[in-house]
């Protein structure tokens, strides 16, 4: 898809958990993207240009007028303050999109499909809700693992849960690193790389990895010199956390 650059307005922005902000974006012209990819967004602090990147959380459809997106809010961040402060109305420049993270077509979809998310790397995956769902009707073994900190960190948790109810083959793992017990349906303890080590992975599987470089380097590791998956089966998104 060709890189595109528009004004985008700021309709609403609401707090998930305490360090997640959900925002949504009124978008000036059509927009065209692929579930899992990534748009940069362009604004002037004390004229200095700041830009940040942000995994789309919206899924794509016709004629849509608005997108979402989450961020991680730090500390005295550039974008976290300006965010945390932005009213609706307030203008940014939108460019892309950006990124590989993409599923293949649900014809084409393998007999496995490894998800594996920390913190906002979750977005990319809740995008791609829809696109899931037909894999799931085609027979595909979908695996999700999702690690946040502890319960104040979840977020986008219902719409997976409802989707591990309503298919047997779709297997949802939420992983807590800092818990010590946990009573959430879905729940487990540790990173996410500790669940995946019993994991059953197929051959043929596809895996999609989004969130801490840590995270992402060490399940890299695991499926290819432990469960001989090769690298081009695998597809990685890092998100590095920007001041």
């Amino acid at each position: 898809m060709d890189i595109t650059s528009q004004k985008i307005t700021l309709l609403s922005k609401v707090l998930l958990t305490p360090r997640v902000l959900w925002l949504r974006f009124q978008l000036s012209e059509p927009f065209c993207f692929q579930a899992g990819q990534f748009i940069k967004l362009e604004w002037d602090v004390n004229k200095q240009r700041v830009a940040r990147s942000y995994s789309l959380a919206s899924p794509p459809y016709q004629e849509m007028t608005s997108l979402s997106l989450v961020a991680t809010l730090l500390t005295h961040g550039v974008a976290s303050t300006q965010f945390q402060h932005a009213q609706p109305g307030w203008q940014i420049l939108l460019k892309g999109p950006y990124g590989r993270l993409l599923l293949p077509e649900a014809a084409e979809c393998p007999p496995q499909l490894i998800l594996v998310a920390t913190g906002t790397g979750i977005a990319p995956f809740y995008a791609m809700l829809p696109e899931l769902e037909e894999y799931l009707k085609n027979g595909c073994q979908v695996e999700l693992f999702f690690g946040v900190r502890n319960t104040e960190d979840l977020f986008f948790y219902y719409p997976f849960r409802v989707l591990a109810e309503r298919y047997i083959n779709f297997h949802f793992s939420v992983c807590f690193s800092r818990l010590q017990t946990t009573k959430l349906p879905h729940g487990h303890l540790g990173h996410v790389q500790n669940s995946l080590i019993a994991l059953d992975t197929h051959p043929n599987a596809l895996v999609m990895l989004c969130g801490h470089p840590d995270m992402v380097d060490r399940c890299f590791s695991l499926f290819t010199k432990e469960k001989g998956l090769k690298a081009s089966q695998i597809k990685r998104e890092k998100y590095i956390l920007n001041h």
